[in-house]
Parts: C-alpha cells; structure tokens; sequence
C-alpha cells in the first residue's frame, strides 16, 4: 500500500513537472499573415473625410512603438497610396511648406512624466501651428510598481493646462500598449503557486492606467485606444488573460515579434487604426451638425474594430 502511495505521488510529481516544463502559447499566438488583416475600416472612409485629415497639420510625441505604428503608415500607403499621409520627422518647422504629421521622439522611455513635460512644452512653444497633438506612451512607462492613478492625474493636469494655453489645437489621446503573455516555466509556475508573473502584473497595471485614460477622453472622443487594438484579433476577437480572480487585456502574440513591439501584422493592424481614428477626429469642427453627426457614428463603429 505504502509502495503504490509513493508510486501515485512520484507520477503526480511528473506530471505537475511535465506540465510545467510542456511550453504553452500566448494568447493570440496564432497564424495570420499580414494580408489577413483587411483594411475595411480605412474603406470605409470617404474621400472628402481623408482630404479633410490630410489638410491638417498634426504633432505626434512617441518612441519606439509609435515608430512602430508609423511603419504601418507606410506600409499600407505602399499598398494603398490612396491612405498615404505625409509624415516628417520633427516640430513645427518641419510643415512650414505644408499639412502632415510632424513626428519626433519624447522625453525618455521609462520616465513618463519627462515624456510629458516635454511633449507640453513643445507644444506650448508651437501655439496654434498644430491643428492636432497626441502624445503616447510606452508599455514600459507603466508597469507593477507604478501608481497608475497618480501617473494618469499627472497626464490629466498636465493636458488639461496644455488645452487652455492653445485652445486652437486638439489634443488627442492614446491607451498606454500592452505586451504579450510570459508562458515560459517560470512564469507557469509561479501561477501554479499562486503567484502572479511580472508581464500579467504589468498589463494588470496598463489596464488600470487605461480605464482611467477611457473614462476621462473615451465620450469626449478623443481617446486612439492603442490597447484595445493590440488585444484585438483581425476577426474581432477580444483576448484577455486571468491573473488573480480578475482578467485583463495583452498584447495578441501575433502583433509582435519581441512581446512588446509590433511586428509586421502588428504594424498594419495598429497603423490602420491610428489613421482610422486621426482620420475622423481631425474632422470634428469641419462642418455642419450633419457632418460631426456622422463623424461620431464612424468613430463609435471604428471602436469596436
């Protein structure tokens, strides 16, 4: 009896170290090719709404991800030149002979408040010369040891000083990026023990953040919801990962090459949406209540992309 009991435990250890061991795929770790996600949303666009977008002058403070997105314009513009946006690398000076998206580097990644100081004062510096700015943050902003609440009141202020000192310019925002599940040994098993992994505490936190972002800019319309599209499957499927008693959005793991910066699906399918989204906000105020009517119908629809 003695000797079955230590052959039953010695087979549960096997199996729990088998399971362990045995390598498990990341939400949305699945097969789609680039030309798997369609550009139906930017179809949908009219061309008098893309003549509008592209008559705007638009500032975008970023780094390495928002490279990212910026690739995706590019690439879909190869394809469909008709979706072309002009895009120049730095401030004001760089539209002085014409409409675009003037792009330059914020601040310095893991510091989020010099991101934002420095994204305020360039703008600030510009006055009216941009039409529209938008500031993103990094994934690696906002992580488990990061006060979300305080790093969102620190945005919200900050932003909502920036609007009374240029009110000729609309400020956008975005969602802070999520990155990819960790399902390596480690990671599995220290959620066997009832422990939570660094990357699910990570996107535990960015959710935080992000529904403070949403609930703050999402009604007023705009809000670019860069983690909403990440967890975003080209079929619309909406992935989320448990952690604790409670689940929350990740990065689709055939978004990214790296977990946490976009690969060449990625690009496309975050690229479309930010010109989706900057394409129907930089039109509010261009027309009459039937216009701005229609315009909140197409940005209502394109959330649920």
């Amino acid at each position: 009896m003695k000797l079955f009991l230590l052959i039953l435990v010695i087979a549960g250890a096997i199996a729990a170290l088998a399971f362990v061991l045995t390598k498990k795929p990341s939400p949305g770790d699945t097969a789609v090719r680039v030309e798997d996600v369609s550009l139906k949303s930017l179809e949908s666009l009219s061309p008098e709404d893309w003549k509008v977008a592209a008559g705007k002058r638009v500032f975008f403070g970023h780094q390495s991800v928002g490279s990212n997105i910026l690739a995706g314009f590019e690439e879909i513009a190869k394809q469909r030149p008709e979706f072309a946006l002009r895009v120049v690398h730095g401030g004001a000076e760089a539209l002085a002979d014409g409409p675009g998206l003037a792009e330059t580097g914020i601040g310095a990644n893991q510091d989020p408040e010099s991101k934002i100081r420095d994204f305020v004062a360039q703008v600030r510096k510009e006055g009216a010369r941009f039409d529209v700015a938008f500031l993103k943050l990094c994934y690696v902003e906002v992580r488990q040891d990061t006060d979300a609440k305080a790093l969102f009141e620190s945005y919200r202020k900050a932003m909502a000083g920036l609007a009374k000192d240029v009110p000729g310019t609309r400020l956008m925002h975005c969602t802070v990026p999520l990155t990819t599940i960790s399902t390596n040994w480690k990671s599995r098993l220290k959620r066997i023990l009832g422990k939570e992994p660094g990357p699910d505490a990570d996107n535990r936190v960015r959710q935080d953040f992000n529904q403070l972002m949403r609930a703050e800019y999402e009604n007023a319309g705009t809000l670019i919801d860069i983690a909403l599209g990440e967890s975003t499957l080209p079929d619309g499927t909406k992935l989320t990962w448990k952690t604790g008693k409670q689940s929350y959005p990740c990065l689709a793991a055939c978004y990214s090459d790296d977990g946490g910066h976009l690969g060449a699906v990625g690009r496309r399918a975050l690229g479309q949406l930010v010109l989706r989204r900057l394409a129907l906000l930089c039109q509010v105020g261009d027309g009459g209540f039937r216009r701005r009517y229609s315009i909140i119908l197409r940005a209502l629809g394109s959330l649920a992309m």
